[in-house]
């Protein structure tokens, strides 16, 4: 029951892992997803599944070879695996050769086993143990320098070589194999090593998540603060225009419309999606209503979105742009989209995208205000 168990946990984890991979097309999951593979092949051969399900009518398969292979694999993918989880590449590059040469070296002694060196084993268990030993250096000094998702890195890796040494120990006759630790040593190992690996695939994800949306923020901000010291400038341009001699009024009159007409036309707004922030004109949205704690903003095009923004948010965000008027508790038009208004209690607009929109009775003098209606 306790093999099942480990078992089943394992391959949700190998199924996990290859949806992420498929999922996001990034090689760590795959890397993940295979070292986790030959950990549970390396399960299975120290349990004698491998032999009783697979090679029981071949005993040559049997000879310790196939073991050896399985082991290589597993340490060669958890080598990938931390080299692009911890990005060693990129931040500690010169370590990034070492895990490469530790590799390489790993290839070569069980070559030179399957050649029958008979020290070969004991060699490369001591490869084995010195990669480890890595790792947890590499993921200690990574995660004091703020890489959160290496704190899940560090305990998988801990508690796997903590039970490894354990299981040594009484091999060695210091430990006994009564105790559940150390009978059940491999069990447990693999299981948290797995299980915390996993976690931390999942704390990067959401790390990643959390630094993309700071940086479209930041870049948000950088684009608004850009427009608004850009129309700062039109906007003593155009004064100093205006207090010109007046001999070529009808041209300047013309040109400063122009000049006011593109910078409405370029201003963009930052819209937070569920998918993201997105940058839109705001010449394009017709109106925006109120959905809760959401809001579903229109376009010209009679296309709509889904922001993850109240209807308050956008009427804080669009306070400083004249064309956009809050009619109703539940809607906010852009009055340039406007083709009709039908007088009532408080009236009704109709919008270019065919939409009808009641106006609240209490902001009906500032709607025909703002209109150029007669109240």
């Amino acid at each position: 029951m306790i093999n099942a168990f480990v078992m089943g946990v394992m391959l949700l984890i190998i199924l996990f892992s290859f949806f992420m991979y498929f999922t996001l097309k990034e090689r760590t999951y795959l890397l993940y997803a295979l070292h986790v593979v030959f950990s549970t092949l390396t399960f299975l051969s120290f349990e004698g599944y491998l032999f009783d399900f697979l090679w029981r009518e071949m005993p040559y398969m049997n000879n310790g070879i196939n073991a050896s292979l399985i082991r290589l694999c597993a340490l060669l993918t958890s080598i990938g695996f931390s080299v692009s989880f911890l990005n060693i590449k990129n931040v500690l590059p010169q370590l990034h050769r070492l895990f490469q040469g530790l590799g390489a070296l790993a290839v070569l002694v069980v070559f030179a086993k399957l050649i029958g060196i008979q020290k070969a084993e004991m060699v490369f268990n001591i490869v084995v143990l010195i990669t480890f030993l890595f790792y947890l250096i590499v993921g200690f000094w990574l995660y004091r320098r703020g890489f959160r998702p290496a704190r899940f890195y560090l305990l998988g890796w801990g508690f796997y070589i903590l039970e490894i040494l354990l299981i040594v120990l009484t091999l060695f006759n210091i430990l006994s194999f009564d105790h559940i630790i150390t009978y059940y040593g491999y069990h447990i190992g693999i299981l948290f090593q797995s299980t915390l690996l996993t976690f931390a695939l999942i704390d990067r994800i959401n790390m990643l998540r959390v630094e993309s949306k700071e940086a479209q923020e930041l870049a948000m901000q950088r684009l608004t603060e850009n427009e608004r010291l850009i129309a700062e400038q039109n906007q003593v341009l155009e004064k100093k225009l205006e207090q010109q001699p007046t001999a070529a009024g009808e041209d300047l009159q013309r040109f400063l419309k122009l000049m006011r007409d593109e910078r409405e036309k370029v201003k963009k707004i930052p819209i937070a999606t569920l998918e993201g922030v997105l940058l839109f004109p705001v010449s394009d949205i017709v109106r925006v209503e109120a959905m809760g704690s959401y809001a579903n903003v229109y376009f010209f095009n009679r296309q709509k979105m889904v922001a993850s923004r109240s209807l308050a948010d956008f009427e804080q965000q669009l306070k400083e742009y004249d064309n956009f008027f809050k009619v109703h508790k539940s809607h906010i038009i852009n009055l340039n989209f406007v083709t009709k208004y039908v007088r009532g209690e408080g009236g009704v607009v109709f919008m270019e995208d065919g939409s009808e929109v009641d106006v609240a009775r209490r902001v009906k003098p500032d709607f025909l205000r703002a209109m150029g209606l007669e109240s």
